[in-house]
C-alpha cells in the first residue's frame, strides 16, 4: 500500500490523472507534481516493482489515491486491462500524461530491427492507443499533455525515426485539439530539448559541447510549467528561450541544409 504521512500541503482535488512511464525521470517528476497538486493518480510502468517501490514511498495527503499497473502501452491487453479497471470502479480521468517513450540514437542502417519498430510502436502506436481509450472515461473536461520533443520539429540523422515519431506526436495534439474541442478535451505538447533525466542524457548533452549545455533545461521546472500551461490551454510548449529562437531560425534554412548540419553535429557524440 502507498505511505500515507497525512501531510496537508495542498487541498485535495476530486480529480484523477493517469501516468504513462511513470517510473522513469521525467514521469516521476510529473508524479510528483500531481501529487502535491492533490491528484489521486493512476501510474504505468512496465517495470512493476520499481513502479511500487516509487509509489510507497510518495508523500499523501489524506486519502489521497495512488494506483499502480504493470502496463506496456503497445500491448493492447495490457492497457485494457486498465482501462476495465477505471469503468469497472467508474473512475474519470481529469488528466493524461502520456510521457512514455524510446528512443534509439545511431545510424539507421546499424540500428536492430527490434529497436526502430519500437521506437514507432511505443512513440506512436502508444501514444494513440492510450488518447483513443482516454475517451471512454474522461471526466467532463479532459487535459492531455503529450511529451514529444524539439526533435520533432528538425530533421535529425542518427534520431530519424524518433524525430519523425515526435513529429507524429505534436501534428496530432493540433489536429485532435481542433476535432475534439466541442468534447471538453484540450491537448498540449511538450517539446523540450535536452533534460538531464539519466546518465546516459546527460553524456550526450555533454558532448555536444557550448550548445548541448546552453539548450539544456531543469526538467523540475519544466513540468510545472508544462502542467501550468495545460491548464491554460496552451498547444505547445518549448522550454527554454533559446530553444525557441533557435526553432524560429531553423525555419529560414533549406531542409537539406539543416539536415548536413545537424548531422555533423550529432556524429561528435558517436566519435
Amino acid at each position: 500500500m502507498p505511505k500515507d504521512s497525512g501531510k496537508q500541503v495542498k487541498s485535495l482535488l476530486n480529480k484523477y490523472a493517469l501516468v504513462t512511464g511513470a517510473s522513469g525521470g521525467l514521469g516521476r517528476e510529473f508524479v510528483l507534481e500531481l501529487v502535491e497538486r492533490g491528484y489521486h493518480v493512476i501510474l504505468l510502468a512496465r517495470n512493476k516493482e520499481r513502479l511500487d517501490y516509487f509509489a510507497h514511498n510518495l508523500l499523501l495527503m489524506d486519502h489521497q489515491m495512488v494506483k499502480t499497473f504493470e502496463c506496456d502501452i503497445t500491448k493492447d491487453d495490457q492497457v485494457k486491462t486498465v482501462f476495465d479497471y477505471l469503468i469497472n470502479n467508474e473512475i474519470k480521468i481529469d488528466m493524461l500524461i502520456n510521457n512514455a517513450g524510446y528512443d534509439y540514437e545511431g545510424w539507421f542502417k546499424k540500428a536492430s530491427h527490434e529497436d526502430t519498430i519500437s521506437i514507432a510502436q511505443v512513440n506512436v502506436l502508444g501514444t494513440l492507443n492510450m488518447i483513443h481509450r482516454i475517451l471512454d472515461v474522461k471526466a467532463k473536461e479532459l487535459t492531455i499533455i503529450n511529451v514529444a520533443s524539439l526533435a520533432g520539429f528538425f530533421p535529425m540523422p542518427m534520431k530519424a525515426v524518433y524525430s519523425a515519431s515526435k513529429r507524429f506526436i505534436i501534428e496530432l495534439t493540433r489536429t485532435l485539439n481542433y476535432e475534439l474541442k466541442d468534447d471538453n478535451v484540450h491537448l498540449t505538447v511538450l517539446c523540450p530539448a535536452g533534460m538531464p533525466t539519466k546518465i546516459e542524457v546527460l553524456n550526450k548533452i555533454k558532448a555536444l559541447g557550448l550548445i548541448g549545455a546552453m539548450t539544456t533545461v531543469n526538467f523540475n521546472i519544466v513540468v510545472k510549467k508544462t502542467i501550468d500551461k495545460a491548464l491554460k490551454k496552451k498547444e505547445i510548449y518549448i522550454p527554454g528561450w533559446l530553444n525557441v529562437f533557435m526553432l524560429k531560425i531553423s525555419l529560414l534554412i533549406p531542409r537539406r541544409r539543416l539536415v548536413k548540419k545537424l548531422g555533423k553535429k550529432w556524429k561528435r557524440t558517436f566519435e
